[in-house]
């Protein structure tokens, strides 16, 4: 732990170790001790974990080794240190607010997506994929193709590849009336400004291979980031961070 500790933060550091052997404590350790020994300013650092539970623990800890009242550190899950720093860029930024879709509240979001959702379901006569399609529904199997990092393209393809069997003697099959509804339920979404935590990921990834700016305002907003439980990262994030 000492070593990992005092690892040269020019490096990557990889920590690996059985469960509940300090790996957590390590890093809430590291952190503070580049505040306290290297004099790096709380703003640079990031630290990921994906659950607020994880996220509390961490918090608690880092506040005891600093013990200098509020942290500044970035300490959250992905969607919420993505979604501050999407809402920073769009400070920054105005333009941004253009790009992608936009709202306020994804915890209400998420409700009228998912009433959307449903509404588009039936209109596209896709009944069939959201009860039979394996173990998911709909809603979730687009929620994990999305993590997965796949476009609606990619989506359309598996659905033609594993599902379009479900349905015979069709003349517009469930992987083609699927991305149709995908692009209008899109569009819809846009214009009612129907966001999701999801969206905040999927924003700032656009955002940061269209714009120079707001990838270099990204790039050097911090110095050092830390992930709890890396091994589970999925795509989407994966490629936020590279």
């Amino acid at each position: 732990q000492i070593a990992a500790i005092r690892h040269n933060t020019e490096q990557h550091l990889r920590i690996i170790a059985g469960a509940g052997s300090g790996k957590t404590q390590t890093i809430c350790a590291k952190a503070a001790y580049l505040v306290l020994m290297k004099n790096i300013r709380q703003e640079k650092i990031a630290m990921f974990t994906f659950t607020k539970k994880a996220k509390d623990e961490m918090v608690e800890r880092v506040e005891e080794f600093l013990d200098d009242g509020k942290i500044k550190i970035s300490i959250g899950t992905f969607h919420g240190i993505f979604q501050r720093l999407y809402k920073e860029l769009k400070t920054k930024f105005p333009y941004v607010n253009s790009m992608g879709i936009n709202g306020e509240d994804p915890i209400e979001g998420e409700q009228k997506y998912k009433r959307l959702l449903y509404t588009f379901i039936k209109r596209y006569r896709l009944k069939q994929l959201d009860e039979n399609a394996g173990d998911k529904n709909l809603f979730e199997k687009i929620g994990y193709w999305t993590n997965m990092g796949y476009s609606i393209e990619d989506m359309e393809m598996f659905i033609e590849k594993h599902f379009n069997d479900l349905e015979t003697e069709v003349d517009n099959p469930l992987s083609q009336r699927f991305k149709e509804m995908m692009i209008e339920f899109y569009e819809t979404r846009k214009s009612q400004n129907i966001v999701i935590y999801d969206d905040y990921m999927i924003n700032l990834l656009q955002v940061m291979k269209n714009d120079k700016e707001a990838l270099e305002f990204i790039q050097q907003r911090f110095e050092y980031i830390f992930i709890d439980e890396f091994q589970d990262t999925n795509p989407l994030q994966m490629e936020l961070f590279v």
